[in-house]
């Protein structure tokens, strides 16, 4: 048993080593890759053991919620969503720089929606379903 836990441990340590020294205490972003991690190994784990397909899917869930906050491209990609429903530039020259202002506010104030929104299911989802992934 001591040999399985000292293997395990090692092995463990390994595997967390990369993103152990890349985390930082000076910003938020690193805990979400902190979980990032640990969402792909249960992931990982879970889809091995033919885990309920539900808490695979929420533990999937958790994961890319976890990225997404990670990467905090919420404004780019609103962006690149107006540019491609619009079939133009965000901001073009043609723009007079009170619409342009109007429009950048509005797409901050919408990525800024999207990231809480996507930190309150994250952490929803971990307070209510953490203890039955392992049941």
């Amino acid at each position: 048993m001591l040999y399985k836990n000292i293997k395990y441990g090692l092995i463990n340590l390994i595997k967390w080593l990369p993103v152990i020294w890349r985390d930082r205490d000076w910003d938020y972003c690193y805990i979400y890759d902190l979980l990032y991690f640990k969402f792909s190994n249960m992931e990982q784990l879970f889809d091995d053991c033919q885990v309920n397909k539900k808490r695979l899917r929420e533990i999937k869930i958790a994961k890319n919620l976890a990225k997404r906050l990670s990467a905090e491209d919420y404004l780019s990609k609103a962006i690149k969503d107006w540019s491609k429903k619009h079939k133009a530039d965000f901001l073009s020259r043609s723009d007079n720089s009170n619409i342009a202002r109007k429009r950048i506010k509005k797409y901050c104030e919408h990525a800024d929606f999207m990231k809480q929104q996507d930190k309150e299911y994250l952490f929803n989802l971990i307070s209510k379903r953490i203890n039955s992934w392992w049941l």
